[in-house]
């Protein structure tokens, strides 16, 4: 499968924070604007070609699922539409090609609840839940880890 969707995990500006080889400290990513709701495709500078692991230099590493593992100290996550395999695990896909889409709050409760059940194996650490309608969500074998505003309550 050479496209797919996945989710990446930003911080407000964005970015994220890996050891660049480069020496760099963050990688931006190109948004939406408001109003649209994709951002641009964005074509890695240094492409990769197809090598097999998932890590490594001239990829965009994509989570296969809800998974803030690797995710900045203050993130959110943002659905990814992705081409261009270059490597890939059970855990992410590294491309060379993507683009996101902004996942609001509403739609993240939702997508949590049946039938979507993102939250299932979910791994969330950090995450701030306040607010979050969470009633329903499947949250089995979820990290949950350091989560605040998590009320599961009726």
């Amino acid at each position: 499968m050479d496209t797919g969707y996945g989710f990446k995990f930003l911080d407000p500006t964005g970015a994220t924070y890996p050891r660049r080889r480069d020496g760099s400290n963050e990688m931006l990513y190109a948004l939406p604007r408001p109003g649209e709701k994709w951002g641009p495709w964005m074509i890695h500078p240094n492409a990769a070609v197809r090598d097999g692991p998932s890590c490594g230099p001239g990829r965009y590493h994509v989570m296969l699922k809800l998974s803030a593992v690797y995710a900045p100290r203050h993130w959110w996550p943002w659905f990814c539409q992705w081409r261009g395999v270059v490597g890939s695990d059970s855990e992410k896909v590294g491309v060379t090609n993507l683009r996101l889409r902004r996942i609001a709050p509403k739609v993240l409760c939702r997508a949590l609840r049946p039938p979507f059940n993102w939250g299932r194996e979910a791994i969330l650490q950090r995450a701030d839940l306040s607010g979050a309608d969470l009633r329903e969500a499947d949250l089995s074998g979820a990290d949950l880890r350091e989560a605040i505003g998590l009320d599961v309550s009726g």
